[in-house]
C-alpha cells in the first residue's frame, strides 16, 4: 500500500511540473535565458545557445541576434509554458517547453529557436517533441543558419558555458567600458515598424471608417430635424472620426509590440493633431488640378500617429542594452547564471549610466 501510495505521489509531482501554465515573460537576462512574471527563471528546454558573452565574435553574434528576437517576440507576452525539469539545488533556473496559440496554429518556440539557428539541439526533450526538434535543427545545419555556419554538426563543445570568474572580476572594473558594443536597439525606429505602420494605419482607418459613418449616421437620424443632406453630412463625419481612429488603432497595434508605454489615449490624440495639421497644411497648397492635398489631408492622421508612438512616447528605463565583451581563457572556477543573477554583476547598461 506504501508503495503504491508513493507511485501515486510522483505521478502527480511530475503531472504538476509537466502541466503547461500561462505565464508572461517580463525580462529577458541571457539569450536563452529569460524571467517570468512570477518569479520563475527559465531556459528554452533541449537547446545549447551561445550566451552573450561567449568568447567567439561570431557565437557572439548569434547570441546577439537570440537576445534581440527574444526581447522582439517574448517580452511582455503570455505564453504556454511547460516545466520539464524543475527549479532545484544544482540548477537555478527551470527547463521549459515554451509554446503560443495563433488563429492558424500553435507555434513552438524551443522548435523555433533551432530552425533559426540559435542553438544546438541537446535531445534532453521527451519523444513528443524529439524528431520534430531533431528535424528543425538539420534544416538550420543544411542552410548553414546561425551557429552552423561555424560549428560542425559532429561538434561537442558547449556553447551556454557558465560565467567565469576572471569575467566577473573583469565586468567589475570601470575601464571594461572600453568593451561596449552598440546598442541592441538605440531607438524604436526600425524598417519593420515604419512599413508595418504606414500599411496597417490606413487599412484600419478604411475599415473603420464605415462603421463610423452608419454610428454616427444613425444617431442623427434620431433627431427629426436631421434628414436627406442633413444625415449624409453626419454620415461624412463619422466616417473621417472613425478613419482617424483606425490609423490610431492600426500604428498603436504595430509600436505597442516595440514599446509597452505607448498608449492608445496618446497615439489617438496625436492623430485627431495630425489632421489638424494636414488639413491646415493641405488647405494652404489647395490647387484645383492637383491630388496632392487630398493625398496630404488622408496621410495626417497617420502621420501624427507615428510621431507620437515612434519619436515622442516614454521610453522604459533600460530599454536600450548595451552587451560588454571581452574574449577570456575560462578558469577552472566559474559561476552559473544564479550567481551571476543574484549579486551585483548583473547589470543593464543605459546608454552610459550603469544600474547595479
Amino acid at each position: 500500500m506504501l508503495k503504491v501510495l508513493s507511485l501515486f505521489l510522483l505521478v502527480l509531482i511530475w503531472c504538476t511540473y509537466s502541466q503547461a501554465q500561462t505565464a508572461k515573460i517580463k525580462k529577458i537576462i541571457d539569450s536563452n535565458l529569460f524571467e517570468t512574471d512570477d518569479g520563475r527563471v527559465i531556459k528554452l528546454a533541449g537547446l545549447d545557445v551561445p550566451n552573450l558573452n561567449h568568447p567567439d565574435r561570431y557565437l557572439r553574434s548569434v547570441a546577439d541576434k537570440a537576445y534581440v528576437y527574444a526581447r522582439s517576440v517574448f517580452l511582455n507576452r503570455t505564453f504556454n509554458i511547460s516545466s520539464l525539469a524543475p527549479r532545484d539545488s544544482a540548477r537555478d533556473y527551470e527547463l521549459v517547453i515554451m509554446q503560443k496559440k495563433y488563429p492558424l496554429g500553435l507555434l513552438d518556440y524551443n522548435k523555433e529557436f533551432l530552425s533559426q539557428g540559435f542553438g544546438r539541439f541537446t535531445g534532453s526533450v521527451s519523444k513528443a517533441f524529439y524528431n520534430e526538434y531533431r528535424d528543425a535543427e538539420q534544416e538550420a545545419l543544411a542552410h548553414e543558419r546561425g551557429i552552423w555556419k561555424v560549428v560542425t554538426g559532429g561538434s561537442t563543445e558547449v556553447l551556454d558555458r557558465p560565467f567565469s570568474s576572471e569575467e566577473i572580476n573583469h565586468y567589475t572594473q570601470k575601464d571594461s567600458l572600453i568593451f561596449m558594443r552598440k546598442p541592441v536597439r538605440k531607438s524604436g525606429l526600425s524598417a519593420g515598424v515604419i512599413i508595418s505602420e504606414v500599411i496597417l494605419g490606413p487599412v484600419a482607418g478604411f475599415v473603420t471608417a464605415l462603421p463610423g459613418a452608419y454610428l454616427v449616421a444613425g444617431l442623427s437620424a434620431l433627431d427629426r430635424k436631421n434628414q436627406g443632406w442633413g444625415v449624409l453630412g453626419w454620415a461624412a463625419l463619422g466616417a473621417g472620426f472613425g478613419y482617424i481612429t483606425g490609423n490610431a488603432l492600426g500604428v498603436y497595434a504595430v509600436a505597442h509590440g516595440e514599446n509597452p508605454n505607448v498608449s492608445f489615449l496618446g497615439t489617438l490624440t496625436a492623430s485627431f493633431v495630425g489632421t489638424a495639421g494636414g488639413v491646415g497644411l493641405a488647405t494652404l497648397v489647395y490647387r484645383k488640378d492637383s491630388s496632392v492635398p487630398y493625398v496630404i489631408g488622408f496621410a495626417g492622421p497617420l502621420v501624427g500617429a507615428m510621431v507620437y508612438a515612434n519619436l515622442m512616447s516614454p521610453r522604459s528605463e533600460g530599454k536600450d542594452y548595451y552587451s560588454v565583451y571581452q574574449a577570456f581563457t575560462p578558469p577552472v572556477q566559474s559561476f552559473s547564471h544564479k550567481d551571476l543573477y543574484n549579486s551585483t554583476v548583473v547589470y543593464n547598461l543605459n546608454l552610459f549610466s550603469i544600474t547595479f
